[in-house]
């Protein structure tokens, strides 16, 4: 087997792969934190939208009743 004629090469790229591999554990972190932000947000939307929904609901069948003879 020979030898690199440069052994400090293999280390250097050996030091950018771990950046960028840091570089992408930290992007997936950041895009992991906005989808549980971005869920809550659709979560608490759903949840109001269902109460209102609710509330007409109880206004239909409300108009109705009184609207019996």
């Amino acid at each position: 087997m020979t030898r690199p004629t440069n052994p400090g090469r293999g280390t250097r790229a050996q030091v950018q792969m771990g950046e960028t591999i840091a570089i992408l554990l930290v992007f997936f972190f950041f895009v992991v934190i906005g989808m549980v932000f971005y869920v809550n947000i659709i979560k608490s939307k759903s949840a109001t939208e269902k109460e209102e929904n609710t509330q007409l609901e109880a206004i239909t069948v409300l108009k109705k009743a009184l609207a019996l003879p």
